[in-house]
């Protein structure tokens, strides 16, 4: 391709830099316990990637940490969201779904427990930390479960606004997938909440764009 004819593509392209999706989902958690007395977050030791930990630094007696037990965080979560708290769990996509498959599906989503649920780093996004953390399966995994909602947010804005949505929405469970640790393209404005059922938020892109999931805009 010409350079002149490159440099001109990439003028028309260009999207504004904002939040990465899970920085945007923390400080949404932040903003909704500040708003919900009884919200709790349960974490699995990666509180620092998923941005709960802005979270769990104002509201430390409602922030639990299980340690490395994915397992045990939403049986946890479960209990907790049974006796009647607002509850969020939070962990890498890949660890959320492929870790914890039967226990969401058997304390989840069967007896339709409102446990919210956020998978940061998912798909091939995370790159350098290699296989083994990426959630290839991790959207195909939550679209297996009976009765649960999932949201992919295209950038910081829609990831704030669906955090915002699926936490007042009562039917039980859902869950909301982050992107990459890094800042993302603004892609969407004007962001607002509406029924999962129906759609979970509905967004104006900020221009046309190609729709994917994953890190698709850079």
């Amino acid at each position: 391709m010409d350079v002149n004819m490159k440099a001109d593509v990439e003028r028309k392209i260009e999207f504004k830099l904002g939040p990465a999706t899970r920085d945007a989902f923390g400080k949404a958690l932040l903003q909704l316990g500040q708003e919900d007395p009884e919200l709790v977050v349960v974490d699995v030791d990666v509180s620092n990637s998923t941005r709960t930990e802005y979270f769990g630094k104002e509201f430390p007696d409602r922030f639990f940490h299980v340690g490395i037990a994915e397992s045990n965080l939403v049986g946890i979560a479960s209990g907790l969201a049974a006796s009647g708290t607002h509850t969020w769990i939070a962990s890498f996509a890949c660890f959320m779904m492929c870790n914890v498959f039967d226990q969401l599906r058997m304390s989840g989503a069967f007896p339709k427990i409102p446990v919210k649920v956020a998978g940061s780093h998912s798909g091939i996004s995370i790159g350098q930390d290699g296989p083994s953390q990426m959630g290839i399966e991790d959207v195909a995994l939550a679209a297996a479960l009976p009765g649960l909602a999932g949201v992919l947010p295209a950038d910081g804005p829609s990831a704030e606004a669906a955090t915002r949505a699926l936490h007042e929405w009562e039917d039980p469970p859902t869950c909301v997938w982050g992107g990459p640790r890094f800042q993302s393209s603004i892609l969407m404005t004007r962001c607002s909440t509406a029924s999962p059922s129906a759609a979970p938020l509905r967004c104006e892109p900020a221009k046309r764009r190609i729709g994917s999931a994953g890190r698709a805009d850079g």
